[in-house]
């Protein structure tokens, strides 16, 4: 039950993250046209790209959001492993 729950939020705060934070400040600095097979692909790279801005314009608020990101990709990755064993 416990993985679970860390798998949810995991999922959704990566969603929100991307949605509300990442896509935008990628949008915002010209970057947004890179698009993936399917949202998978699509999240990976604007993460990516919000990383390579962020270290190139050395912006505090872009290394917080792929901080956040990556943090809530490895709550998901931990649920996986939890549920495993």
């Amino acid at each position: 039950m416990m993985e679970a729950i860390i798998i949810i939020i995991g999922s959704l705060g990566t969603i929100i993250i991307w949605s509300f934070s990442i896509r935008p400040y990628v949008v915002t600095h010209g970057q947004g046209n890179k698009t993936g097979a399917n949202m998978g692909v699509a999240m990976w790279v604007d993460w990516q790209s919000c990383g390579e801005i962020a270290a190139a314009m050395n912006d505090p608020k872009g290394r917080r959001i792929y901080r956040i990101f990556g943090a809530f990709q490895l709550m998901t990755a931990f649920g996986f492993l939890l549920l495993c064993f």
